[in-house]
């Protein structure tokens, strides 16, 4: 086994420590961090991270059940003429405000 010599040893390589060892090095000094598990730390694996992933599944079907025609979607129960209804008012306003900056004479030829 070779042996190093290193400024810094930085024990540990969850995200706090990942940036120690980068300032380090930053800083001209060597470092050498020793981590027995995947490196990012326990937040980007089993803690932070995925809780946070299932959380924004949560939220997201929490809000898409506020929203008219993603609500039956939800729920269940698809009300075809109203998610249509929906979707053609939403085009409608859509093209109201694509058009309403165009200067006459500017529009489809025939």
């Amino acid at each position: 086994m070779d042996n190093h010599t290193y400024d810094v040893i930085v024990i540990g390589a969850g995200p706090v420590r990942e940036d120690v060892a980068d300032r380090v090095v930053q800083g001209g000094l060597s470092a050498a961090v020793v981590e027995r598990e995947p490196v990012g730390g326990e937040c980007s694996y089993w803690a932070c991270m995925p809780t946070k992933a299932l959380l924004r599944s949560a939220a997201a079907l929490r809000a898409a059940g506020q929203v008219p025609g993603s609500r039956e979607v939800v729920t269940g129960d698809v009300d075809l003429v109203a998610v249509l209804c929906g979707a053609a008012a939403a085009d409608e306003v859509a093209a109201s405000r694509v058009t309403a900056g165009v200067r006459p004479g500017w529009g489809p030829r025939g």
